[in-house]
């Protein structure tokens, strides 16, 4: 989308938000100085990075108004012109949903309030101005771009030549060599981690090769959190061609700079061309451990690296309490970023344990103490079952290349039920839990089978049963130190509802008596899990709703079957785990389905009654997934 046509839609949005708003009671701390002054926004495309800025009013809007944006990028500047009538105010909100009429416009329109926005942030709130230094480069190098653009249709007036001018000398004015006594890091440099012998074997040669360090498992609060700590930094470019190193660096930058929109992490910095397609070298990016996908393929494609915190040449990268150190390099540009390597915190002083050094015996004692306690609803009819129990029932059929599991008896219709669907007494089920190696820790995943899903009734037919049926929940694992001793512990967990889920911290999930085992309430008849009892919607549209409560304990340790994902073995005697993990469809095949027509002809599927059984654990992703996230 052109930068034009992307401003307006923006502008449109936050026009039509605003009426919603402008009504609403002004708390203190949403917008700093409430009506008569002026809020600049920048709104960042999360894909494609491009900025655009537009100028509103604070008339009594509040930070409500802005959902789509980081609360850390909405702030309140003092206005050189503070416009305080009604009309003023509906005056300048219908300019900024109106827009730059062309590109001379916009181009004016961009560098008259950049430049302010910029002189303000820098004079005013040092801390942030770190923060949004190379964002805000990357918006400058938009706007010449666009000066590029008017110079065609129009004459650049003198007033905006200067302030061009202006906000270059603010964007790449330079910092001293020390941030000061008030920028004091919060880093904790008595251990670095040394990452001398990143000597990788090149499998790529260009431009377009990114190294970033990247810090994980971030957990706030403590007297070394780093919200605000400053990191001096030195970049060096081999180039194409791998010659002796351009520097780049050092600068000074804030850690870790917070997120800039949806879940596009923000803080690269970049030298070279701003063009993501052909950047030189070297760049630093900030993770949050919220922000995580799963970034396991180990690739090595890079034979050069030297990342420096020091004013020397020993490539190290700080330690940080509550974040772990990682390499990423990586190629491609735009949606197609891949990401190939990442290197672990090896050489510390006293280095978190290894995957290698986390014993049989210590992972089941894990999965065994933060085993969640699950609760059937008090009227469940589909109770859960082991795999074996289910198994006989069933045979196997291959379609395509997956092998199925469907009933050995026709189900008569899509309807119909067996006497197995109903399960087992909950003290006899298995759970079966799942050990997998994170760089950062660990996840187990703790998988419970239920022989039968029961659908939801839609216009007197009951739609989306399914024979077999397979929920999760994760529990997250992060290294922490406890009394001096590297420990892992649950940071977060998911559960699984329907096609989505949700996400708890774990310290705001509730626990059973013992406070380690979190609790969680099965859905009647569908077995979607939810973290309290009571009546969920999961579908507005259709009006359909889960109901957990109360019932019998779907909990039994002597019944929790282990096993370890990365070398698939038991992990109680390291045999090889069993053959019905291959299964790909553990039930029969959709029937009874209802089909979108258009002119006579299905063109798209609505409903069946009887969907395809669901895939088993092994084909399910065992990554952490978020879902809703709740705090």
């Amino acid at each position: 989308m052109k930068i034009h046509s992307f401003f307006i839609l923006i502008t449109s949005i936050i026009w039509m938000s605003t009426f919603s708003a402008q009504s609403q009671e002004v708390s203190e701390g949403e917008v700093f100085k409430g009506a008569g002054s002026e809020v600049y926004i920048l709104v960042f495309n999360q894909k494609r990075h491009i900025a655009s800025n537009t100028v509103l009013i604070g008339c009594g809007l509040t930070s409500d108004s802005f959902p789509m944006l980081d609360e850390e990028i909405v702030r309140d500047i003092p206005a050189g012109e503070q416009l305080t009538s009604g009309s003023d105010c509906k005056n300048a909100l219908a300019q900024a949903k109106a827009g730059p009429a062309n590109d001379c416009e916009r181009l004016m329109f961009h560098e008259r309030g950049l430049t302010r926005y910029f002189a303000e942030y820098q004079k005013t709130d040092a801390h942030r101005w770190y923060h949004l230094k190379q964002p805000l480069k990357r918006l400058i190098d938009e706007a010449r771009i666009g000066v590029e653009t008017a110079k065609k249709t129009c004459t650049v007036k003198p007033a905006d030549t200067k302030a061009q001018k202006v906000i270059t000398d603010v964007v790449f004015s330079s910092r001293p060599e020390s941030p000061g006594p008030e920028y004091t890091p919060l880093v904790d440099y008595s251990n670095m981690w040394n990452i001398k012998n990143a000597n990788f074997t090149t499998g790529i040669e260009g431009t377009d090769v990114w190294i970033f360090v990247k810090y994980e498992n971030y957990i706030p609060g403590g007297s070394n959190n780093p919200e605000n700590a400053l990191v001096q930094v030195d970049i060096r470019d081999w180039g194409s061609d791998w010659k002796p190193p351009k520097s780049f660096g050092p600068q000074w930058h804030l850690f870790p700079p917070r997120s800039i929109g949806g879940n596009i992490p923000s803080g690269a910095m970049t030298p070279g061309s701003i063009n993501g397609c052909n950047r030189m070298g070297m760049a630093l990016r900030y993770w949050k451990i919220k922000d995580l996908e799963d970034l396991t393929k180990q690739q090595p494609i890079i034979n050069k690296l030297f990342v420096s915190v020091t004013k020397n040449n020993t490539p190290r990268l700080p330690i940080i309490t509550g974040w772990t150190g990682l390499v990423d390099a990586h190629k491609g540009c735009g949606d197609d970023l891949s990401y190939n390597i990442f290197l672990e915190q090896s050489n510390l002083n006293d280095p978190k344990p290894s995957y290698s050094s986390i014993d049989a015996n210590t992972k089941q004692e894990l999965m065994k103490k933060y085993q969640p306690m699950v609760y059937l609803a008090s009227d469940e009819e589909w109770r859960p079952s082991t795999v074996d129990f289910f198994i006989p029932q069933m045979k196997k059929i291959k379609i395509g290349p997956d092998q199925w599991f469907t009933t050995r008896q026709k189900l008569s219709s899509p309807s119909a039920t067996l006497p197995f669907f109903k399960g087992q007494d909950p003290n006899e089920a298995e759970v079966y839990a799942f050990w997998v190696n994170k760089f950062y820790g660990a996840e187990i995943s703790y998988f419970y089978f239920y022989p039968y899903n029961f659908g939801k009734e839609f216009d007197g037919t009951v739609y989306g049963n399914h024979v077999g049926d397979w929920e999760h929940a994760t529990v997250r694992l992060t290294y922490a130190k406890s009394e001096g001793k590297w420990n892992l512990s649950p940071y977060q967990i998911y559960i699984s509802a329907h096609e989505d889920g949700y996400t708890k911290s774990w310290v705001n999930v509730d626990k059973h008596d013992d406070t380690h085992h979190p609790i969680i309430f099965s859905a009647k008849g569908s077995h979607a899990m939810y973290f309290t009892k009571g009546r969920y919607t999961y579908n507005s549209m259709l009006s359909l709703t889960d109901t957990t409560s109360e019932g019998l304990k779907y909990y039994n340790q002597n019944n929790l079957v282990m096993f370890d994902k990365d070398s698939e073995t038991y992990l109680s005697d390291g045999k090889d785990w069993p053959s019905w993990l291959n299964i790909f469809r553990w039930g029969n095949q959709e029937k009874g389905c209802i089909y979108l027509k258009v002119l006579g002809i299905s063109v798209t599927r609505l409903a069946c009654e009887l969907e395809n059984g669901p895939t088993g654990p092994k084909f399910k992703d065992m990554s952490f997934t978020y879902g809703k996230y709740e705090q």
